[in-house]
């Protein structure tokens, strides 16, 4: 609701400094209504900069979140359908994958590549996968075992066509409420890994960016902190409450 429309409801430049301006209060603390949630440490506009980091916040989200998707819901299907060999090698890259924190492969990947948007991107994808893959794993599992899948093998499909016209379809649910909880995820991660310093360089207006340095002025000036953070509770507290409500509407048993 603000990253979308902020860039037209919103004006001012969230890189403009006015050091005489700063740490201006929020309008509620006897600030202006020119800036209302007030200004940080170098006089730039809260709101401008949350603004744009939300922005930036929802597409890392929903790319990473789409990317990991249709890493894991591919390696998912194939380890459902074919089990095996292929079954164990997915169930065990993705136990491999499990075992190792988030922090971990910000950590190596930043100490060799450094900060970007691109490898921040890789950072999230590479943990972002596994939930797919677990469970639509054992979902495929479950449908390949009822009674129209056998029907039809007994009458000659192959592997890709009973895929296709009936896993994928009878999963296609659970993936959509997955992506929407992973959007929240990715989201709260990326500001996260960001705050540590393992995510977007500091040049780029982020939510966990505006966390970060906020922290020096918690006691005297708290809402440069509170504002961002307050942003990022909302946004993985709506895309929850989205994903539930997009499972009451594809499976009635739990409306």
């Amino acid at each position: 609701m603000i990253a979308l429309p902020g860039r037209w409801l919103v004006a001012g430049d969230p890189e403009a400094q006015d050091l005489i301006g700063r740490l201006a209060p929020p309008v509620f603390l006897d600030g202006t209504w020119d800036r209302p949630l007030g200004t940080d440490g170098l006089g730039r506009d809260i709101l401008s900069r949350i603004v744009s980091g939300a922005l930036l916040s929802l597409a890392i989200g929903v790319s990473a979140a789409i990317f990991s998707a249709a890493i894991g819901i591919s390696l998912g299907l194939l380890a459902g359908m074919l089990g095996g060999l292929v079954d164990a090698t997915a169930t065990l890259v993705s136990e491999l994958a499990l075992a190792i924190p988030t922090v971990v492969v910000g950590i190596v990947l930043t100490a060799t590549l450094g900060q970007s948007l691109p490898n921040l991107l890789a950072i999230l994808v590479f943990t972002g996968w596994i939930s797919y893959a677990r469970i639509v794993r054992l979902q495929c599992r479950q449908i390949a075992r009822s009674e129209y899948v056998r029907a039809s093998y007994a009458i000659g499909a192959r592997w890709p066509w009973v895929m296709l016209k009936h896993v994928l379809p009878n999963i296609q649910s659970i993936a959509i409420v997955l992506l929407f909880q992973q959007i929240a995820a990715v989201m709260l991660w990326e500001a996260s890994l960001t705050y540590l310093g393992l995510g977007l360089p500091i040049e780029r207006i982020s939510l966990g960016g505006m966390i970060r340095d906020g922290q020096v002025q918690i006691f005297d000036a708290w809402w440069v902190s509170f504002f961002p953070g307050f942003v990022i509770a909302l946004a993985v507290v709506g895309f929850n409450l989205a994903a539930d409500r997009m499972q009451s509407v594809f499976d009635p048993a739990t409306r």
